[in-house]
Parts: structure tokens; C-alpha cells; sequence
């Protein structure tokens, strides 16, 4: 069975209408050789005392056009050396873009859905996580915004007879839970005890059965997914833990400023950050597109699609990953 390691980062625009959605997938080899690379740039960087001792990561909301002269350049170099993984198809960049009405809504079908079945203690999901109270069912159930994405784009990271790890980002009280144990009712073993982190992704797996049915494919307006793929570990992730997440949060605020640049969003900091990514010569196909859905209203950069769904997918040529699909 072939294995893939997914880390994400989401990043909603200020008007708060539409969501940038960014997917780093790859061989975990190619992933942990990718993270000692991104530390190798940050030791020369706080050699070189660009950086300081006490980096908590590459954060880059933080980077503006008052300290772009000073720190712009490790992010840069990390912007660089992403190309050349993706260039070698080590590594697969997804940028994925939704409106607000589009996401809450399929998200929230999930989110009923899963609640549905495990508050209610009969049904096959219920029986099996009955010894966990509704407190603790909550916090499981509005995790369902971040199952979301890979249940819809988990065709895209991998085909049949695939075993995933997905590392989104996050917050909260989720991370709270990360080393938690609870019973659950195993079929055929009885009551398992089972760290919280397991007891999701065997809930996801479950899920993804139910969810690749027509009744909800209709719902959700998607396709089927391929099947007989499986999830391994679901673990949610401070940023600061993953240089993968870090650099999925720069391609997602880098290309929310490439979007405001387009729409013409009047910033010096907006102009440094597009500049800089148009540097990677990988979007040059699709700023058209970006101008047919997104405006300048009052200021602000906002979505003019009630019904945007948009994949940006970063495929490689011979020459380097050039090749955008945008639909």
C-alpha cells in the first residue's frame, strides 16, 4: 500500500468571504527530507542572524514591508526550494479555493452528519464510541471542518490502496485532546482503550465509506472518491511543529496578496508578497481567472462568486511546475 503525508493551511480573507486552502502531499521520506532541508535555511539564517535565536517558525502575516528588507530572505528561500521539490514531483502543491457560502455549507453537512450518528447511541457509529460523553463528542464532531478537505480533495492526493497521514493546522481545544485515551467498543475485541488522534481516524475511515454514497454525493456536489484508501493518523498540528504547515501558510498568504494585487489593492506589502510568487513563474496562466471572480470593494478584496470552487493544481513539466489547472 502506497503511503502519503498531507499538511495543510487554511487562510480567510479579511472580508471574511471566501478561503484559501493550501495542501502539501508527498512521500513521507520526500516530507522529512523536505523538512531538514527547511531547517538547514533556518540555521544559516540564525547564523547569519537574519533570524533569531528563538524562531518559532515561518509565520507569514508577520511579514510586511517594514521588515520585508530584513527577514523577507529565509522565506524566500523556502518559496525556492519548494519549487525545486515540486519540480521533481517530490512533493504536490494543491491551492484550493472556495467561496465562505460554499464551504460552511458542505462542511456543515459533514459536521451534522457525524453528530447525528454518534449522539445518537444506537446507531453503528454510536454503539462503537457509546463510553465517550457528549462533551468529549463535540469536540470530535466540530473537528469536522477540518475531516472537510480531505475527505473532498482526497482523490487528488492519492489513488486505490492508499494510506494517508493528514497534519492540518491547528488550534484550540482539539490539541488539548491530542494525548487523551477513551474506551471505545471495538467490533469483535470488545472495549478498547485508544488515544484520541486513532479513535479520529478510524472515525474519518468510517465516515469516508458513508460520505462516497450517492445520498451525500448529491449533497455535497461531488464526485465519487476512489475507494479502498485508508487513513492511518489524523493530527491536527500547531504550525510551529511542521516547516511543511509553515510553508503551506506562505503560499496561502502569499497568494491571498497575489489575489489583492490582481484586483489592484493598494499596499506595499500586498505588491512584495505577489511579486515574489509570480518570482516562481507558476502562475502566470490563471491571473485572468483571478480578475473574473475576485473585485475591490470599499477597500477590500472579496470573492464575487457565491458558488467559487477552485482547484489550482501545481503539476510538473520537464522544465519545472508550471502547469496550472484552474477549474
Amino acid at each position: 500500500m502506497k503511503r502519503i503525508n498531507i499538511y495543510s493551511d487554511d487562510t480567510i480573507e479579511e472580508n471574511k468571504n471566501f478561503i484559501i486552502s493550501t495542501f502539501l502531499w508527498g512521500e513521507p521520506a520526500a516530507c522529512r527530507d523536505y523538512e531538514k532541508s527547511i531547517k538547514a535555511i533556518v540555521e544559516y539564517n540564525i547564523n547569519r542572524k537574519i533570524l533569531n535565536k528563538n524562531f518559532r517558525g515561518f509565520h507569514a502575516k508577520t511579514l510586511n514591508h517594514s521588515n520585508w528588507t530584513r527577514l523577507s530572505r529565509p522565506y524566500c528561500e523556502v518559496l525556492s526550494k519548494l519549487y525545486s521539490y515540486l519540480k521533481h514531483k517530490y512533493l504536490f502543491l494543491l491551492i484550493y479555493l472556495e467561496s465562505k457560502k460554499k464551504y460552511e455549507s458542505n462542511s456543515q453537512i459533514i459536521e451534522n452528519s457525524l453528530k447525528e450518528h454518534l449522539r445518537n447511541r444506537k446507531s453503528h457509529l454510536g454503539v462503537l464510541y457509546q463510553y465517550i460523553d457528549d462533551r468529549d463528542l463535540k469536540v470530535i464532531y466540530k473537528s469536522a471542518f477540518k475531516m472537510y478537505h480531505y475527505f473532498l480533495h482526497r482523490g487528488k492526493f492519492g489513488g486505490p490502496n492508499t494510506e494517508f497521514k493528514y497534519f492540518p493546522d491547528a488550534s484550540g481545544k482539539v490539541l488539548d485532546y491530542k494525548n487523551k485515551k477513551f474506551f471505545i467498543e471495538a467490533p469483535g475485541k470488545g472495549q478498547v482503550y485508544m488515544d484520541f488522534i486513532k479513535i479520529i481516524s478510524l472515525l474519518v475511515d468510517t465516515l469516508a465509506i458513508t460520505i462516497n454514497k450517492p445520498k451525500f454525493l448529491n449533497q455535497l456536489d461531488w464526485k465519487q472518491r476512489p475507494h479502498n484508501q485508508r487513513l492511518d493518523r489524523f493530527e491536527p498540528t500547531k504550525d510551529e511543529d511542521s516547516f511543511l504547515i509553515q510553508t503551506t501558510d506562505i503560499i496561502s498568504n502569499f497568494f491571498l496578496n497575489l489575489i489583492r494585487y490582481e484586483v489592484g489593492y493598494k499596499s506595499k506589502t500586498v505588491e512584495l508578497k505577489a511579486k515574489e510568487l509570480l518570482k516562481l513563474n507558476m502562475f502566470d496562466n490563471i491571473l485572468d481567472k483571478i480578475k473574473m471572480n475576485f473585485k475591490l470593494l470599499n477597500d477590500k478584496c472579496v470573492c464575487n462568486n457565491d458558488e467559487l470552487k477552485v482547484s489550482i493544481n501545481i503539476e510538473s513539466e520537464d522544465k519545472g511546475p508550471k502547469k496550472i489547472i484552474f477549474r
